[in-house]
């Protein structure tokens, strides 16, 4: 099955600060692991990566789910 990357987040450019603070990843305490399922029963996702700033949160997967994006804002 193909594999596709998918970026989903926000920036200071589509986003005001109050929006990215309430969606931010604060520390060392989050991980891909644990903000997305990944493994056999992850739906798809194979790898994922988080990047938080003070002017950006995104997060990349790579999937072969159909409905990769939606699973990761349900968890999100």
């Amino acid at each position: 099955m193909p594999q596709a990357i998918y970026l989903i987040g926000m920036n200071h450019h589509n986003s005001p600060v109050e929006v990215r603070e309430r969606f931010a990843l604060p520390g060392p305490e989050w991980s891909a692991g644990r903000l997305i399922p990944l493994g056999e029963d992850g739906e798809g996702i194979c790898e994922a990566a988080i990047i938080s700033t003070c002017n950006r949160v995104e997060i990349v997967v790579v999937a072969h789910g159909q409905n990769t994006p939606e699973i990761v804002l349900k968890h999100w």
